[in-house]
């Protein structure tokens, strides 16, 4: 037993000096940055140089724009045939989630058949 707390406290007095070992070398780089130094705000002050950012040109300054005047607003009227294309669009798709939504009818109508071909087979195959 009085080997193992020896070991430890060996161990754990190792660490304790390398940690102290690290503090003074911070502590020496902290001195000698403000004795020889003391214009530039950090010595390890880390500068990434990306070559041909200096050269793209700025980007201009765009002014926040203001809001416009309700009453100055000018409404286009919409064309009949946008509206009937918008309405045929809106029953196609309606008509096609319809079918989608009877799909669940179809695999159990094609599952309960006797014969099926193998079209049949092969998307019932894909849909489980």
């Amino acid at each position: 037993m009085d080997s193992s707390n020896s070991l430890e406290s060996k161990a754990l007095q190792r660490a304790l000096d390398r940690r102290l070992a690290l503090l003074e070398r911070s502590r020496i780089h902290r001195v000698a940055e403000k004795c020889f130094a003391p214009e530039v705000p950090s010595i390890r002050k880390r500068i990434i140089v990306a070559k041909g950012l200096n050269s793209a040109p700025e980007r201009p300054v765009h002014a926040i724009p203001q809001k416009e005047d309700p009453s100055k607003v000018t409404y286009h009227p919409i064309e009949p045939y946008v509206i009937e294309n918008y309405n045929k669009w809106i029953a196609e798709r309606k008509a096609l989630r319809e079918n989608l939504s009877h799909l669940g009818d179809y695999v159990s109508w094609v599952k309960g058949k006797r014969n099926p071909t193998a079209l049949e087979t092969r998307v019932l195959i894909t849909t489980l």
